[in-house]
Order: structure tokens, then C-alpha cells, then sequence
């Protein structure tokens, strides 16, 4: 007989079921169900070769069309015959190198499934402790990492009403459960302000329903202590609600991956700057996060101001062109002045590295690509009132570089950052920027540059004027992308046409138009369209 516990996470209702997950994806009522996976989402064993079984061969075939992808990644596909819409896979293995995922890496695929729901505006889905089957990770540290997540998560607005969470018998008895007793019970941190223990829906509390916590041992944290008592040294008041408590959690967990990296290279300087490269006699190189023609970026530590930065240099061919090193000043010297919410802020530019040539130092962005939010929908076209809001956020940017006589020119996916609940953008590299100043706020065309798929029409013709309103036909093509358009070879896009997305389709085509004159006057306007047309969005 499978049991049942109900708590809250601020305003998420979970429950914590002994049921398989594909018995509870049967029983209908999900938005979506999480499988765990490996890298090539062979869903060979555990939980996503149960999910496999029962909902079908297709499930299979939709998820290898999406490999391989990496660790912490979570790819969707449909739930094939279980009567729910999607299947989040939440990756916690290599295929390649089999090693036993860490925590980390289970509490980032947790993160990446909350947001993917938000993405999906999933209401309602189910969950089991990922990374427990063939990747050999306890439940118990699973859950911890879970449930931290969604504390995180849902301490901001959420689509997620409902959080069905599997575990086997006996952990969702036992461990699960006791770690929520022993976190909150922990005598040695200061939560003089917070929760004493966590309330579960029917008003009893982890510790009678889970058993009570064994006696510590001689010399443990909390040693000497009764089994089950509260500390009495270090709590002054006890409020007995989960919110309250989950609150706390949320802050003490809510360090991200790039905060526990800057206190790691806060601690050990000395080793970090041994084992890596070295720019400006500054900047430590930790990875490449991407790279393009001509230019690849990097993610860096700054020793002097110990944080994260991202560093742009040219390819190793193009270092010693003088006009390449000349375009990534003129970059800099047009960026740097731009200081907008919605705009990457540019740091400095250095002539020269013996490491990496010129370069120039940026603010880092964790934040994902357009492209890859595009790639992360997967079979779904993404929320509609999202691109929106992105949109208004970037036309706030292009507004502040139009005033400051700055054309962008290359706007597309993969040069606009997205924050996880689609709220807020940055656009991002400068690379082919111009300046437009004059009465005409106008450049000439001398030759052919920029990404042919999103290129306006003035671009693509050699003794054309360019402009602000440049930027405002490609702003269009990328969020025609974002809505789920298409192109033919001539650059024709073609708008969905159903009733949901008419409103932004009709600002949409506006900003599209082929002479520059038929589009919004400036961006202040376009923002303002997209405004109106994310009020008549339901």
C-alpha cells in the first residue's frame, strides 16, 4: 500500500508518495513527470526505463533526436500513452565517464526542471529522487538537494501549484522526512528569528511522524543534547510553519554555483592560479562558455576583485590582424559607455596578452542564450507573455544605445541573455556596433556584414542607410524566432497565425516591414506596441 505526506513549500503544495512515478503518471491529473537520464538519454534503466515501458517507444525515439547533451541539462519530450504532457529529463549521468553524480550536480538538474516547468507553465508535476538507480546516489541526499531547490524556486512566483514527489517505501519514511527533522533541528546554527521545526499539512510535524532523531554522538554536533529536543542556547522563538522554515532553508542553501566558486577560488588564489591560465597578471581563465567567427569567451576569475568576468579575445588566427584588434577596440569604445540594466556591461579593453592577444573584460551573465531557451522548449513554443516581456526589456536597451547614437546590428538569439523565468534580458555583443550620429542618425552600408538570417534588407545592400530602425527589423526576427516563426531561403518570415499570438504577430509584422520607414518610429514606440500587445495576451 503506497503512503501519502502533505506540506507546503511557501505556495507549493507537495506531496511525498511511496507510488513509482509512472504508477502516479497513470493516474492523471500531470502537466508533466521527470525522468532521470544519462547523457545520450538512452533511458536504459531505473526510473526513465520505467517511464520508457509505460509510456511507450516513442518517448525513447523523441529523446535520442535530442542527444547528446550535458550533464545537468534537462531535455523534453512527450509523455507518449501516459496521460501527461511532457517528460522533463533530468541528466545526472555521462554516458561516457559513469561517475557517481555529486550533489551539486543533482541540486543544478533539480534547478533546471523548475525552471523548465516555468517555461512549460507546468501547474502540476511529479518528481522522484533523480540520480538513485544506476547513478547510485543515496535518496536522502537526492531529496535534500530537491527540496532545497524548490525552496529556492518557490519563494518567487511559480506556475507550480503541485509538487508530487516519489520516493521508495522506505525513504519516503525514513530519509526524506528525517532530513527535514534534522535540518531543522540542527542545534548549532543561529535561527533565533526563524522556524523551529516543519509543519505538515495535517498539523503534526516530521518529528512525530518520521520517529524521533537518534541521540547524538559523543563529540557531534549537538552532543549532549536530548534526542528530539529543540536547542534551547540559540532559539528564542519557534514559529511552527513550513513556510517559515522552508524561508530560511531557502536563504541558507541559496548560494549559487558562481557564489561557491568565488569563495573556492576566495580560499585557494594560489593553487587556481597555478593550475590555469593567467590574463592581465589578473584574470584566472576557468572555461570557455562559447565563441564565434572571430572572437571566443571565457569565463574568468578577477584575483583582485574576486569575482566572476567574462573575457572576450579573438581566435588565435585573427590575433595578430590589425583589423581585427581595432574592430574589438571600436567594440569597446562603443560599449563601454552603454550603462543599462538591459545591456552587458563592458568592464575594459587591453591591447594586448601574451596568453590571448587583445581582449576585453566584461560583466559575466549567467543567464541562458536566447538560442538555448529556444533549444530547452523543445517541442513546445515558449510562453508567449515571456518573449513579450523580454522584448519591452530590450527595447529599453536599444532605446538607451539609440540615444547614445549606437546602432547594434547583429541582434539575434544568441546574442540575448534570458533570465531562467523569461522576466529580463541583456543584450549582449557589440561586435559589429556602429555609430550613427547626425541628423539622419544614419550609416552607410560599405559592405556585407552581419548574421544572414536575421540581416534587414538595408543591410544586405551595399549604399544603404542603416539605422535605429535596423535594430528594430532584427529585435522583430529574433522574437519571431522566440514565437516559433519560420523562414524561407529568400528571408521571408512566416508568423503563426492563430488567435493566442495575434496581438504580438500584428506588432511583430509592423517591425518587419521592408522599408525602414513602415516600421515603429524608435524603440520607445515598439516597446509600447509590445506593451499593448502583452495586455491582450491571456
Amino acid at each position: 500500500m503506497s503512503s501519502r505526506h502533505h506540506l507546503r513549500i511557501n505556495d507549493v503544495s507537495v506531496v511525498i508518495s511511496s507510488e513509482p512515478i509512472e504508477g502516479i503518471a497513470r493516474a492523471g491529473g500531470l502537466d508533466a513527470l521527470v525522468s532521470s537520464d544519462d547523457t545520450r538519454l538512452s533511458m536504459g534503466g531505473g526510473v526513465s526505463a520505467a517511464i520508457r515501458i509505460a509510456g511507450g517507444e516513442l518517448i525513447a525515439q523523441e529523446a535520442r533526436k535530442l542527444a547528446p547533451v550535458r550533464v545537468g541539462d534537462v531535455a523534453v519530450t512527450s509523455a507518449g500513452s501516459l496521460p501527461a504532457k511532457y517528460v522533463l529529463h533530468a541528466v545526472t549521468v555521462d554516458w561516457d565517464q559513469p561517475v557517481r553524480p555529486s550533489e551539486s550536480t543533482i541540486r543544478l538538474a533539480a534547478e533546471n526542471v523548475l525552471r523548465r516547468c516555468e517555461l512549460l507553465r507546468v501547474r502540476r508535476v511529479a518528481m522522484p529522487a533523480i540520480g538513485i538507480g544506476a547513478a547510485q546516489l543515496s535518496a536522502d541526499h537526492s531529496a535534500r538537494q530537491i527540496v532545497s531547490a524548490l525552496a529556492k524556486h518557490s519563494a518567487s512566483p511559480t506556475t507550480i501549484e503541485e509538487f508530487v514527489f516519489s520516493l521508495p517505501e522506505k525513504d519516503a519514511h525514513g530519509a526524506f522526512l528525517q532530513f527535514l527533522q534534522r535540518v531543522a533541528l540542527r542545534p548549532t546554527d543561529d535561527l533565533s528569528s526563524e522556524t523551529g521545526q516543519l509543519a505538515l499539512a495535517d498539523g503534526t510535524h516530521p518529528a512525530t511522524t518520521a520517529g524521533s532523531l537518534r541521540a547524538n554522538k559523543p563529540g557531534a554536533r549537538g552532543s549532549g543534547r536530548p534526542t528530539g529536543a529543540l536547542p534551547t542556547a540559540t532559539r528564542t522563538k519557534t514559529a511552527h510553519t513550513s513556510t517559515d522554515f522552508l524561508r530560511w532553508l531557502f536563504r541558507r542553501e541559496r548560494r549559487s554555483a558562481e557564489h561557491r566558486l568565488q569563495e573556492r577560488d576566495a580560499r585557494h588564489p594560489t593553487s587556481i592560479q597555478e593550475s590555469r591560465p593567467l590574463v592581465g597578471n589578473r584574470y584566472v581563465l576557468l572555461e570557455e562558455l562559447g565563441r564565434g567567427g572571430m572572437s571566443i569567451v571565457y569565463l574568468a576569475w578577477d584575483i583582485v576583485l574576486r569575482k566572476t568576468v567574462a573575457i572576450k579575445t579573438l581566435r588565435p588566427g585573427e590575433r595578430m590582424a590589425q583589423s581585427r584588434i581595432e574592430g574589438l577596440r571600436q567594440e569597446a569604445a562603443l560599449q563601454i559607455g552603454l550603462v543599462h540594466h538591459g545591456i552587458v556591461r563592458l568592464f575594459n579593453f587591453e591591447p594586448w596578452d601574451e596568453t590571448v592577444g587583445p581582449y576585453i573584460i566584461m560583466e559575466y551573465v549567467p543567464w541562458m542564450s536566447g538560442d538555448r531557451w529556444i533549444a530547452e522548449a523543445g517541442l513546445s513554443r515558449l510562453p508567449l507573455r515571456a518573449v513579450l516581456s523580454v522584448g519591452i526589456c530590450l527595447c529599453d536597451a536599444l532605446a538607451h544605445a539609440h540615444n547614445a547614437n549606437v546602432m547594434h546590428g547583429d541582434i539575434k538569439p544568441s546574442n540575448v541573455f534570458v533570465d531562467p523565468a523569461g522576466r529580463a534580458a541583456k543584450l549582449a555583443d557589440f561586435g559589429i556596433a556602429r555609430a550613427v550620429g547626425g541628423t539622419e542618425r544614419s550609416a552607410l552600408v560599405t559592405r556585407l556584414i552581419g548574421t544572414p538570417r536575421y540581416m534587414a534588407p538595408e543591410q544586405k545592400t551595399v549604399g544603404a542607410l542603416v539605422g535605429p530602425r535596423t535594430d528594430l527589423y532584427l529585435l522583430s526576427r529574433t522574437l519571431a524566432d522566440f514565437i516559433g516563426a519560420t523562414a524561407d531561403n529568400d528571408g521571408a518570415v512566416g508568423l503563426p497565425d492563430d488567435a493566442t499570438v495575434a496581438p504580438a504577430a500584428a506588432v511583430l509584422k509592423r517591425g518587419l516591414a521592408n522599408e525602414a520607414d513602415h516600421r515603429p518610429m524608435d524603440a520607445t514606440e515598439f516597446g509600447s506596441l509590445l506593451q499593448g500587445a502583452l495586455a491582450a495576451t491571456v
